[in-house]
């Protein structure tokens, strides 16, 4: 996975429980666990580039062309998940 990528979603999540399987297939866990884990699978590891440049839209365009699916939960879990975290503790600035 993009170090810049595991950084930033490390910042972020700290609520709840996410585990993502970057392009390689390498899970990544995200989140203090508690609540309902969240699994999703990035299928392409331009989506990783992607999400660090402009996560609002590549996060919504991954899972429309299918590079990003949910294996646990649902694609609602996942943004609920999200936007629960950045209420709390906003992106950086350079995302």
């Amino acid at each position: 996975m993009n170090r810049l990528l595991d950084l930033l979603l490390r910042r972020l999540v700290r609520a709840g429980d996410l585990k993502l399987i970057d392009a390689r297939g390498e899970p990544h866990q995200y989140g203090d666990g508690a609540g309902v884990q969240v699994v999703a699978r990035i299928a392409d590891r331009r989506l990783e580039r992607r999400l660090l440049l402009d996560p609002h839209l590549a996060l919504g365009e991954g899972y429309m062309n299918g590079q990003l699916r949910t294996e646990g939960g649902q694609v609602y879990d996942l943004l609920a998940l999200l936007a629960r975290n950045t209420q709390q503790r906003p992106a950086p600035t350079w995302t």
